[in-house]
């Protein structure tokens, strides 16, 4: 009998690149044991999935997950379950406006309200010889996001933003390199910067949750303060685990949960030193009404839950770092915490992760292979 029913989810097909809202139906019956469909509702263009004949996705239902039958391969039609394996249930990958997320449409609008904000640090990181990561420049051999040798590597930079970690990686010999961001803005900064560098990048206009490459296509793909932050964690694994090759290695820095649960709840700044949000819960912060710099929605996840979601779409953690700053940092403010308090709690931290098979499976099937054809855990199952 099912447990679950009517469960409202958000399926993408990055064909139309559009979410199509609807309901996971678990319907089971001696004919079809074990099988359930998805509804799909009315979206706000009109459009239906081009592989969902009348309205309805007929899903497999086993062992406690969701997965579409017979699905067309290829990056043409490859839709996309977004859910919440760290909380046991698909939920929707948040409200639809147009054709991207609400998240990535304020995220946009903010980011490329502030490009300018940001141009002369891009100058400097294009300029620096040697990489230095996070907001207070810690060395890189400290955080060595990049390996040191990437001949013959082919890269992915996870919300490139002006393109100095892109640059970094092309000087470290990489045969190809990619930067995808969700502001246009930005990446005038970064094609200007790469023509006046005589560096070669690949820049996509769009979020990271959806890119414009094939499957298995990279080795290395890092984020640093990009879409690891501003795109919902579970669709920024799924992405990554789909764009790189087995073995392929996902590096990225973001932002401690320490630094957001001890902001004041007003959104002004700096952050003090008790915590005044909840540890568990939600990850998702909307920073639109904040006293001091208002804007954008960020997604901070605690360390288990990136453990966990990693775990799940097919990533094995090796290595995993909280950033203290050095005694030398200036104790002022620098973004959302002082000097002196990145140098008694971390603000940052960082994540290594390889990709391989997901958790719950010995043989490498095609699903397991492929990231962007597994689908978020659903609460209950069917008997």
């Amino acid at each position: 009998m099912a447990r679950l029913l009517g469960y409202p989810v958000y399926l993408r097909d990055s064909h139309v690149k559009l979410g199509y809202p609807g309901m996971l139906d678990v319907a089971t019956s001696q004919r079809e044991p074990g099988y359930a469909r998805f509804v799909l509702d009315d979206t706000p263009s009109g459009k239906r999935s081009p592989w969902a004949k009348g309205g309805q996705v007929r899903v497999a239902c086993r062992a406690g997950s969701a997965a579409p039958l017979d699905r067309p391969r290829g990056r043409g039609v490859s839709p996309t379950w977004h859910g919440g394996p760290a909380l046991g249930m698909l939920r929707p990958i948040g409200g639809m406006v147009g054709e991207l997320p609400d998240y990535a449409v304020e995220n946009r609008r903010h980011w490329d309200a502030t490009a300018d904000r940001w141009v002369d640090a891009g100058e400097r990181g294009w300029a620096a010889h040697e990489p230095i990561w996070g907001a207070w420049g810690v060395p890189d051999n400290q955080i060595p996001l990049l390996p040191d040798d990437l001949a013959g590597k082919d890269v992915i930079e996870l919300g490139c933003g002006t393109g100095y970690v892109s640059a970094w990686a092309a000087r470290r010999g990489a045969r190809r390199v990619v930067g995808v961001d969700n502001s246009a803005r930005q990446l005038q900064t970064a094609r200007r910067l790469a023509g006046e560098h005589g560096i070669e990048l690949t820049l996509h206009h769009g979020i990271a949750e959806d890119v414009p490459e094939p499957d298995d296509t990279f080795d290395v793909a890092v984020s640093e303060y990009g879409a690891v932050l501003w795109a919902e964690p579970i669709a920024f694994l799924t992405e990554a685990r789909r764009l790189l090759r087995d073995g392929g290695r996902l590096s990225f820095l973001t932002s401690h949960p320490l630094a957001v649960l001890t902001a004041p709840l007003d959104g002004s700044i700096p952050s003090g030193t008790q915590l005044l949000r909840p540890w568990f819960g939600s990850y998702r912060y909307d920073w639109r009404d904040a006293v001091d710099e208002p804007g954008g929605i960020e997604f901070v996840p605690t360390a288990g839950q990136w453990f966990a979601l990693a775990h799940q779409t097919g990533f094995r953690i090796d290595d995993y770092r909280e950033i203290q700053v050095p005694e030398s940092a200036d104790d002022r403010r620098n973004f959302a915490v002082t000097g002196a308090w990145a140098k008694q709690w971390p603000a940052e931290h960082a994540f290594w992760l390889t990709a391989c098979q997901p958790a719950g499976g010995s043989t490498p099937s095609d699903s397991q292979r492929h990231p962007e054809r597994r689908h978020a855990r659903v609460i209950g199952s069917l008997d």
